[in-house]
């Protein structure tokens, strides 16, 4: 009756979630680059769109994968140390500003208001 056909619809929400999470929790140990390629290759995005994405990839590889050889053998000079720490500003607030614009695309995209965040 009604109660066995809730209980089974219930357990395929249930194992549908657990496939949601994988998928979730796989896309942390995806590159950066391959995750703005399956963004265009599942919702087409403008040439402007792509650009700042992969800019965006750009700045976080110096910043994760660079940076720190630019400086490293360096840092025992006192005014390297200001460089990097101007060149570190400069990051967040890119990143900051990278995220905002992040979250209006998706907002755009979801056809949702921008201050529910």
């Amino acid at each position: 009756g009604d109660i066995e056909e809730l209980t089974v619809a219930m357990k395929k929400f249930d194992e549908t979630l657990d496939n949601v999470q994988l998928d979730i929790d796989n896309l942390y140990n995806v590159p950066l680059g391959n995750l703005i390629k399956q963004v265009d290759d599942n919702c087409p995005l403008s040439d402007e769109q792509t650009k700042y994405l992969r800019e965006i990839l750009e700045k976080r590889n110096y910043a994760i994968h660079k940076m720190w050889g630019a400086y490293g053998r360096r840092l025992k000079d006192p005014l390297v140390i200001k460089e990097m720490l101007r060149d570190l500003q400069d990051c967040e607030a890119y990143f900051r500003s990278a995220s905002d614009w992040l979250w209006e695309q998706a907002c755009l995209l979801n056809g949702i208001s921008k201050e529910m965040r």
